[in-house]
């Protein structure tokens, strides 16, 4: 695992405003912006988490714009809107910075008639959006504009515009962003693109291939089509056209648009050639850490793209046609190039956001459409029931019963906005599933998130991340939901007393894991699940949260006090599964959350992947476990940087080291691990290590490993 996030260089989900509510408005549930509107509302926020490129932001900009011009024309024009942008990789807050920072100058510059400035400043947002290079001058006023926000940033009262604020705690990651991008980086146009022609092609096809993509809205394909021609240009040379006043600076550009339709193979050359002479690699797709991993940059530091650029302008441009012929939804025309005083922007990204994608801890709102997210590999559920099985291993029509809520639209699909509507909370104790229920699918949870299923190769890739934390705050929510205190208590009273007997059969074939149920002859069993391997982490988690919970739980009395449990740190080795195993090249990833830690006895003829894939086994008994522990909850991983983190009582520290038990790192979901013998963990509670090492005496090979 990474410990700095992946940096999405562009966004892959279509452009939508956040003013119109889920699918233009067709939920009768969502939050109607323009009825509020006309109704006298006048103050209005939106939040944007992960924000990415803030397609969603100008999206919803777009969106207000037109609507403040309506009611400029209704002669009551006045509303004020704060939107608060945040995303927890660095670069994209520094890339936002400098679209707002543009289009600040923009409305700056339109009074002076300086006609060329302005359209040399659209011609950046527009290729910094949708293009991995662009036009020299518009190369230099980004790395200009980098140098300026650098500067004012690194001031104690920096100066930017009176609508934008940028948080502090977030303002020292961000300009060491904006310093890489303020110099001119010793990049060519020719080495970038001969390093991204086979990937980009490769990601085209992908798309275009995805399981059960739905069919286009006919209109909108119709549309679609008129942009072939700036397909065909970008297919040849992976840049769109310039802006028309400019084409005199571009000449072979100016000859393919006066020959279109019968341009001559010369041009073509020609164009390529100016392209690479004239044209610069976009800088805001180069991030440090990005280009050094060989996930995500190659060996002459170029990043591998692993989106279609030009499925941006595409889908920015289907949004603007949808506003324009949709009937009363786009009211007036549309809405002109130039930014709009319509109330205050924020740009912000907490410290505390987490990046783990953690299937259980949903946040429930007033507002359908307040919260959302895309997944890439939307297309490997045939619906949203498949979904929610998933992910939560419950039908649909089940979460009313367990969670206190409600899916919406039973026959929308999964790659439609998919909301979840809260339910008055506590819900009455005869609306929900009986205790017998609740602990077979709490035993389901269970199961499947200490031995999760075998993922496919991406774009097919489901995660499965889960740990034990997560299921403590399911029990949690379960309290809010209604759930009498001692159902759960009981529940945890068989996870940490070993005791648990289920009739649960557990999955391990290839995800998504599938909702039909094996046929049986008859009803499986109850039988014991066998949870001693898990030991270490329960006692971790138990000691820390025991006191806060709100249902009491026996807790036996060998667990240790949360004075016993220590942070220990362990120094690994990187290798690098991509070369050692190249069958995984596609589903192995250091920016993975599905990272687990084995802690073995060494036993004579037996390795440790045998542990690994034992895992299913040391559930059910058929193997003993009596030899491994296991931890999924980690208080810190970072295998490029070579530092793990985790919690667990001197006593099992001091046996571990007294029979020489080993360590090792492994992928969840891909238990392919390579072994290192583990030599010294350190207690940084006594050895008093505040920080985790960066670690770089071992080279950089890896994703599974263990203590150095």
């Amino acid at each position: 695992m990474a410990e700095s996030p992946r940096y999405y260089i562009f966004d892959h989900d279509d452009v939508c405003s956040f003013a119109e509510g889920l699918d233009m408005n067709r939920h009768s549930q969502t939050l109607d912006l323009k009825a509020m509107m006309e109704n006298g509302d006048k103050e209005f926020s939106f939040l944007f988490g992960g924000s990415s490129d803030a397609r969603h932001v100008f999206g919803t900009l777009i969106r207000l714009a037109n609507w403040k011009d309506k009611l400029t024309r209704q002669g009551n024009p006045d509303f004020s809107v704060h939107l608060t942008v945040v995303d927890i990789h660095p670069a994209s807050i520094a890339r936002n910075l400098i679209m707002f920072t543009l289009l600040d100058e923009i409305s700056r510059n339109r009074p002076k008639k300086d006609s060329a400035r302005v359209v040399e400043l659209y011609a950046t947002l527009f290729y910094l959006s949708t293009s991995i290079i662009l036009p020299d001058y518009c190369h230099k006023i980004i790395v200009e504009t980098s140098s300026s926000l650098a500067s004012k940033l690194a001031q104690t009262a920096y100066n930017l515009p009176r609508w934008l604020h940028l948080d502090r705690e977030t303002t020292s990651s961000v300009l060491g962003v904006l310093r890489y991008w303020a110099k001119p980086l010793p990049k060519t146009t020719a080495a970038f693109l001969a390093a991204t022609k086979d990937h980009l092609h490769s990601c085209t096809e992908a798309l275009e291939s995805v399981h059960n993509y739905p069919k286009s809205d006919s209109d909108l394909e119709d549309y679609a089509q008129n942009m072939q021609g700036e397909a065909d240009i970008y297919d040849r040379t992976k840049v769109l056209l310039p802006p028309k006043p400019f084409l005199p600076r571009h000449p072979a550009f100016r000859r393919l648009v006066d020959a279109y339709g019968n341009v001559p193979a010369s041009t073509w050359k020609s164009l390529n050639r100016e392209v690479e002479q004239t044209w610069k690699p976009n800088p805001t797709v180069f991030e440090p850490s990005t280009v050094a991993d060989p996930e995500t940059g190659n060996e002459e530091r170029y990043p591998k793209v692993f989106e279609v650029p030009y499925h941006t302008i595409r889908s920015f441009a289907l949004l603007s046609h949808r506003y324009s012929q949709s009937p009363g939804k786009a009211d007036g025309r549309r809405p002109s190039p130039e930014l709009k005083s319509i109330g205050n922007t924020v740009i912000t990204s907490p410290t505390t956001i987490s990046i783990a994608s953690d299937s259980w801890k949903v946040q429930m709102a007033s507002s359908t459409s307040s919260k959302s997210g895309c997944d890439m590999n939307t297309g490997m559920f045939e619906s949203v029931s498949a979904y929610c099985w998933n992910y939560a291993l419950l039908c649909r029509h089940m979460f009313p019963r367990f969670l206190g809520c409600r899916v919406l639209e039973e026959l929308k699909t999964p790659f439609d906005d998919n909301v979840l509507e809260p339910l008055a909370l506590p819900r009455p104790l005869e609306t929900l599933a009986t205790k017998q229920e609740l602990h077979t699918w709490l035993s389901r949870l269970l199961l499947h998130t200490l031995s999760p299923a075998t993922p496919q190769d991406n774009p097919c890739r489901v995660l499965m991340p889960n740990n034990i934390t997560a299921l403590f705050h399911v029990l949690i929510h379960l309290h809010n939901v209604g759930f009498p205190l001692h159902w759960l208590g009981d529940f945890v009273h068989l996870l940490l007393s070993d005791s648990l007997l289920t009739d649960v059969e557990l999955y391990s074939g290839v995800l998504p894991i599938p909702m039909s149920k094996p046929k049986h002859d008859a009803p499986l069993p109850f039988r014991k699940a066998h949870l001693g391997a898990w030991r270490i982490g329960l006692e971790a988690i138990v000691s820390l949260i025991k006191d806060v919970l709100p249902f009491f739980a026996a807790v036996p009395q060998n667990y240790p006090s949360v004075d016993e449990v220590h942070p220990y740190l362990a120094c690994v080795r990187f290798v690098d599964l991509r070369v050692v195993y190249p069958r995984e090249v596609q589903v192995v990833s250091v920016y993975d959350r599905s990272i687990g830690l084995m802690f073995f006895r060494p036993s004579q003829g037996v390795r440790h992947e045998t542990h690994i894939h034992d895992i299913p086994d040391i559930l059910q008994g058929i193997y003993s476990g009596d030899d491994v522990q296991i931890v999924l909850n980690q208080e810190h991983v970072d295998l490029p940087n070579s530092n793990v983190i985790w919690k667990m009582s001197k006593s099992w520290l001091e046996r571990m080291k007294k029979e020489q038990w080993k360590l090792v790192v492994y992928l969840t979901d891909v238990k392919i691990p390579e072994p290192v013998e583990a030599r010294e963990w350190i207690d940084i509670k006594e050895a008093g290590v505040l920080d985790p090492p960066n670690n770089r005496s071992h080279p950089r090979r890896s994703i599974m490993d263990e203590v150095d």
